[in-house]
């Protein structure tokens, strides 16, 4: 067994660097099949199934308003800011499926990679490939694989995490990319969905686990160093948003003595004293402002022009958005991206 995953391994190695071609088995030409179908299979789903509310949303309020606009509002727990973020970066294609659904459709695809290639580190040949199509039948990955959420940007980050814990704890490899691609995948997936919490402890627990029974300090550090990294980013990250979000309440509510200022405005100068003391009075104010009222939907659908979206499916084409306005009618809105 160990020869035969070091020589699959080193058949892969002498590809790349003396560019000799590796060896394709009977079992890899089934999963490039299994690839070939599943691509085809969520790019016809991605185009033609009809959005969830969350999806409309998520596309209309974030993804078509830019990357930074995306990365800096979170209104409500329910929002994937990160994926929101990264899927605006693909609004430069100018389609609108592709903006909203494409992340998942390629940390799915991405998904089915990694996990054939964990399974064939454990797995005698032929056997690898059955992870592969349990995962691709799954009724529930099939729902979420090309949802226009950050699910199977988790997924994708998961696996991910997992190969490369693999290969720095048992194989016992010093490369940095592991190590960077391992911290990468720790903030991605806390940045999407911050329940991601309870995907990312275990993989670090277990990793340093195992690193200090077999005594491996060196190593242990080093993920310890990583995960702490890792954990500041995301603080850096949900920071800037807390206090982006902050300051457009402060912006907003007429007794802050900040109403009608810029974000900046309200953010820096316009509550008074230090840098410190206003990101402080900031995080009190969002803080309450949550607790007193968990959904601020409407909040944001005044300041988007007074109508509110409407759950009701519509037949007007892909991410059709219904507005119901005050005079009873409904009409669209001069920013759906259609």
């Amino acid at each position: 067994m160990s020869y035969f995953l070091k020589h699959r391994e080193k058949g892969v190695t002498t590809y790349f660097i003396a560019g000799k071609k590796p060896k394709i088995t009977a079992e890899d030409k089934v999963f490039i099949l299994l690839m070939l179908v599943m691509a085809v299979y969520y790019a016809r789903r991605m185009f033609l199934l009809t959005p969830w509310y969350d999806e409309l949303y998520t596309y209309y309020y974030f993804i078509s308003r830019g990357p930074v606009y995306a990365a800096i509002h979170w209104p409500l727990p329910n929002n994937h800011v990160g994926y929101s973020t990264l899927s605006a970066c693909l609004g430069i294609f100018g389609c609108a499926p592709v903006a909203l659904r494409g992340v998942s459709f390629l940390c799915s695809l991405g998904s089915l990679v990694l996990l054939y290639r964990i399974s064939k580190k454990y797995l005698e040949e032929g056997l690898a490939l059955i992870p592969a199509f349990l995962f691709a039948g799954m009724y529930m990955v099939n729902q979420l694989a090309v949802q226009g959420r950050g699910y199977a940007l988790v997924t994708f980050c998961y696996l991910t995490s997992l190969a490369t814990l693999y290969a720095i704890v048992a194989e016992k490899k010093n490369n940095k990319s592991n190590y960077i691609m391992f911290g990468a995948s720790l903030v991605i997936a806390l940045w999407a969905i911050p329940s991601s919490l309870y995907v990312v402890m275990p993989v670090c627990l277990v990793g340093g686990f195992l690193l200090f029974l077999d005594r491996d300090y060196r190593r242990l550090l080093r993920l310890i160093a990583v995960s702490l990294v890792s954990a500041v980013c995301v603080a850096g990250l949900y920071g800037i948003l807390w206090l982006a979000v902050g300051s457009n309440l402060l912006s907003k509510t007429p007794d802050s003595g900040c109403y009608g200022a810029e974000h900046v405005e309200a953010g820096i100068l316009g509550t008074g004293g230090t840098l410190a003391e206003n990101a402080v009075r900031i995080a009190a104010f969002t803080l309450v402002r949550i607790f007193r009222k968990r959904d601020v939907r409407p909040a944001l659908n005044r300041a988007s022009g007074g109508g509110s979206l409407s759950d009701k499916k519509t037949k007007e084409g892909f991410l059709g958005v219904v507005f119901r306005t005050d005079s009873g009618f409904a009409c669209r809105s001069d920013r759906d991206p259609v």
